[in-house]
């Protein structure tokens, strides 16, 4: 028996853990329920998981006990209005960062609020920065608007370091201050990778170095 299991043990002995480590479950589903509820079931001690999700980034499939405060203002809901990448809006991107933020740092056991929360926010500068330049005469959004989204996001919400800290240095090494947070780090690294893809008019689940990523998550998930 794995020795993460003996409180688990001390609690239901050892003939029912037997039962849950010979059991085999299937769960349809990893938004914001279906995902908690496998991480229940590995760490209870189910011996096998099969985890089927289409892998599909929609609103319904973040964690809205989370997020939900956020999702439902006016001044996050109006992102939609804003071009980001391509045919991509502002609220669609940073809905794409905060989810696959989330799921990474959920899986390697980081802040994945911190992750979910701060990649909804690290864009909120509200506006189109295809025109800001020619309008304010502001040349340097990609060095201003992180403090822009931090201001904004303060304003409407309450903040963690950690969270601040994210919004504020999602743009390294464009940006030369380095974040102070491992959670940051992720969110550049998805911030960039959407951005591309965006960019291309490209699923961002299309690359096979993502779907792969994907397997491993779910590996990771399931051995837990």
């Amino acid at each position: 028996m794995h020795e993460q299991f003996l409180r688990t043990e001390m609690v239901l002995g050892q003939p029912a853990l037997e039962c849950l480590q010979s059991a085999h479950v299937a769960v349809f589903g990893l938004g914001g329920v279906g995902s908690y509820a496998a991480e229940c079931l590995a760490r209870s001690g189910v011996g096998e998981l099969t985890l089927v999700d289409s892998d599909t980034i929609a609103l319904t499939n973040l964690n809205r006990q989370l997020v939900q405060d956020i999702l439902e203002h006016p001044l996050v809901r109006s992102m939609e209005a804003y071009t980001q990448h391509g045919e991509t809006s502002c609220l669609r991107h940073s809905i794409n960062v905060s989810y696959l933020s989330y799921l990474y740092c959920r899986d390697h056991g980081w802040q994945a609020r911190a992750a979910a929360r701060a990649g909804l926010l690290h864009d909120l500068f509200l506006y189109d920065w295809h025109f800001h330049a020619k309008e304010t005469g502001n040349y340097f959004h990609g060095l201003t608007h992180p403090r822009r989204a931090l201001e904004n996001a303060q304003r409407l919400f309450s903040l963690t370091d950690r969270e601040k800290n994210i919004i504020l240095r999602h743009m390294w090494p464009l940006t030369v201050t380095p974040p102070k947070y491992r959670e940051a780090y992720v969110i550049v690294m998805f911030d960039k990778y959407c951005s591309l893809m965006e960019t291309f008019h490209k699923p961002v689940m299309e690359l096979m170095e993502y779907q792969e990523l994907t397997a491993d998550l779910k590996k990771g998930f399931a051995a837990q």
